[in-house]
């Protein structure tokens, strides 16, 4: 069970790899047409600037600013793209494929769905692999220790044969002998003292298997509030999304005006 355990832990942390690596290039991909936005509306300003130069109705250093400016969001784009390049090439090593394969990806569009904290927690105790992992742990640690207890208790043998001995001498007085049979045995058998050996295993066992239940209760409450606050990011997250796409749009006029 630990072995599937720890196999389990090994693909869900890939899968997570995977899909987290995919949304990043989405997202960066969305940033990048963004800063083409930008720079498109740097090279507007600087064209502005340069005209107004030209009639007399601005400053040079108005020009050189607006200039300076577009450098500065061209090496933005620049940085963008070459992020874009490295994620998808994580990508492409995450899914066992040459580096420059290519990569295509979807834009989000849809917001997420929010979830409670009691659905998560509830998925959390039925499914975490890590908390499933401490949980079987602890078993051992308690089996152990009901093993180490069992050396206290008296040991008890049970044995059985069945022999079969056919000896034939033609020459001797006796020509023919014949044992078989089935043979049964049992035997008792228990430690008095063993220079305190055994308590001090019984102990051990105990230690560990107290520390086994902390660590896994420890883990239920960090795993625990992990969940909480990621619920209550994905709820600012959600409005945060709500609120700001009021705040593109009105983005987008100041850029037409």
């Amino acid at each position: 069970q630990q072995g599937e355990l720890s196999l389990r832990l090994t693909m869900e942390n890939l899968v997570a790899d995977i899909a987290s690596t995919y949304y990043a290039i989405a997202q960066n991909e969305k940033l990048l047409n963004w800063y083409i936005q930008q720079l498109e509306l740097s090279a507007e300003r600087v064209k502005i600037a340069r005209e107004k130069t030209k009639i007399g109705v601005g400053a040079e250093l108005n020009e050189l600013q607006a200039s300076l400016d577009f450098r500065t969001d061209s090496t933005i784009m620049l940085q963008q793209r070459n992020k874009i390049e490295n994620l998808k090439a994580t990508l492409n090593r995450l899914l066992n494929r040459a580096p420059d394969a290519p990569v295509s990806v979807e834009q989000l569009s849809k917001i997420p769905v929010e979830r409670s904290y009691d659905t998560v927690l509830k998925l959390i105790n039925e499914q975490n692999i890590q908390l499933l992992y401490g949980r079987l742990q602890q078993q051992i640690a308690e089996k152990e220790w009901s093993e180490a207890k069992s050396l206290r208790l008296p040991s008890v043998n049970l044995s059985g044969a069945y022999n079969f001995n056919n000896t034939a001498t033609p020459q001797g007085t006796t020509e023919l002998t014949r044992i078989h049979g089935p043979m049964v045995g049992i035997s008792a058998s228990m430690t008095l003292f063993n220079g305190l050996n055994t308590s001090r295993k019984i102990k051990n066992a105990q230690l560990l298997a107290e520390n086994q239940q902390l660590y896994t209760e420890d883990l239920n409450a960090s795993i625990s509030h992990q969940a909480y606050a990621l619920v209550l990011e994905l709820k600012q997250a959600v409005e945060l999304i709500k609120l700001e796409e009021n705040l593109v749009t009105l983005a987008e006029k100041n850029a037409q005006i």
